[in-house]
């Protein structure tokens, strides 16, 4: 059977430059018509005498410049310009950008800095300024308090402004509960996959994380009882709203059944609802049916902007006053700035609008990102900024990791989401937040769509 051969020119440039100007120049010829499907890497690099890695990266080339596509199990097509969305072909300049951030899970959108900036302005016409800039209440101002119970309510959280202790965020407040109520060498339970930070904290209180299994509802209730039972830990740390890096969401009747799995072993729960402002839920929250054993923190970091450095916890009565007692003796109060700024927000509704001008953005980039990659992605939730991706089976997550970060393309190393040695490979965490526009965002994942594929990794020595 013949199979199409490009004709390369004679040039100084790279064999897979050439390879991807040659197949370009036949596309726009018309030899080449949209839907026709290309040879393998290995079958052209025979042919044309040159290792399959030099033609994945060819096609890696037209990929990026939307001129081809790629499907797994099927191999490489010629794309059909009037599929083609307009912002594909990025500017040079953009390509030439040194690093783009797939790693870190952040917003800091140009609508929040401007509200930022009027709210700051605002500060100075209502000659509030002064009045901020003087020692405040350790747990929090009573009027920032009350606005942070309403916002809280709309996230299906229950509380009363005195069980509620305005944090520097949610790390800072999970490790202001951990710190306070737990002993260094204490067992803390937590997803198999579970946030990166968490990890970090447990490791500096010098805390033993010990992971349960779970599934697309969350943690398994029959497996948290079993390895409490087996650890005797006391602490159970989780994400049930919108787990990261899973997305995993735990309905009812399992928030239900890990209750009551706590009440029977008498476990005390951090829930962490950092994500909880950008998927709001009917759905009551942890805190809610059980105010006395969980400890629910949140946070304006993920869905606005990390540099607020404001967020919250709701704690057992019990519990609230030492909580506040240990704010005042490292820190005395949090920044005031972040927590008045966020009332304004609150008080003025402005807050919902910004949260929904959030989405949309993070819509638009999932949209790109299933535009891209829609058969890595036709099972994944994708509405809260990263998506968490199963990888073909031949497909190692360390392998992308590492290519991508030569393509200048940084992914988080999927082992800093895992508590079971080995338990990621197949699976890659990718941000969709951080970069700074979805132009540049379309161009990173240009760039890894083929790795994420398998393509070139044999030939890079991955395998």
């Amino acid at each position: 059977m013949t199979i199409y051969v490009p004709t390369l020119s004679v040039s100084a440039a790279s064999k897979a430059d050439r390879i991807a100007t040659a197949i370009e120049a036949d596309i726009k010829l018309g030899r080449l018509q949209p839907g026709a499907q290309l040879p393998t890497h290995r079958a052209l690099a025979l042919a044309l005498k040159v290792t399959p890695g030099t033609v994945s990266r060819a096609y890696a080339l037209l990929e990026q410049q939307g001129l081809l596509r790629g499907e797994v199990g099927r191999g490489t097509f010629v794309a059909d310009p009037k599929l083609r969305s307009p912002d594909v072909v990025v500017s040079a300049s953009l390509a030439a950008a040194s690093t783009i951030d797939l790693a870190v899970n952040r917003n800091a959108s140009k609508w929040v800095e401007a509200a930022v900036a009027e709210a700051l302005l605002s500060l100075d016409r209502d000659a509030m300024l002064g009045t901020l800039m003087t020692y405040q209440p350790d747990s929090g101002m009573v009027r920032h308090r009350v606005a942070w119970t309403q916002f809280l309510k709309g996230l299906g959280v229950e509380a009363h402004p005195d069980r509620l202790i305005l944090t520097a965020g949610a790390q800072h407040a999970t490790f202001l509960i951990l710190s306070v109520l737990a002993s260094p060498g204490d067992v803390i339970l937590a997803e198999d996959f579970t946030y990166a930070g968490f990890k970090a904290l447990a490791d500096e209180l010098r805390m033993r994380p010990e992971p349960v299994r779970m599934d697309g509802e969350g943690i398994l209730p029959d497996d948290l009882e079993r390895v409490a039972r087996a650890t005797g830990a006391k602490w159970l740390y989780l994400m049930p709203q919108v787990q990261n890096p899973t997305m995993a969401r735990m309905p009812p009747h399992r928030r239900q059944a890990l209750l009551a799995v706590a009440r029977a072993l008498d476990l005390r729960i951090i829930e962490d609802g950092v994500y909880d402002p950008l998927r709001p839920s009917a759905v009551a929250s942890l805190v809610t049916l059980d105010p006395e054993r969980v400890f629910y923190v949140t946070s304006l970091s993920k869905c606005l902007a990390p540099g607020l450095r404001i967020g919250c916890i709701v704690a057992p009565e019990s519990w609230s006053n030492r909580l506040a007692r240990a704010i005042r003796r490292s820190m005395w109060m949090i920044p005031v700035l972040g927590a008045e700024l966020s009332t304004r927000w609150i008080e003025t509704q402005e807050m919902p609008s910004l949260l929904r001008k959030q989405r949309r953005e993070l819509e638009q980039r999932s949209a790109c990102l299933r535009s891209i990659l829609p058969d890595l992605t036709k099972d994944a939730t994708l509405d809260c900024g990263f998506a968490w991706l199963k990888l073909p089976d031949e497909v190692r997550s360390e392998s992308v990791v590492a290519a991508a970060q030569e393509l200048g393309v940084m992914i988080a190393p999927t082992e800093a989401f895992t508590l079971r040695k080995g338990a990621g490979s197949g699976f890659i965490r990718l941000n969709l937040s951080a970069s700074g526009s979805l132009g540049e965002l379309q161009l990173a994942l240009q760039k890894i769509q083929p790795l994420l594929r398998g393509a070139s990794l044999n030939d890079r020595g991955y395998y």
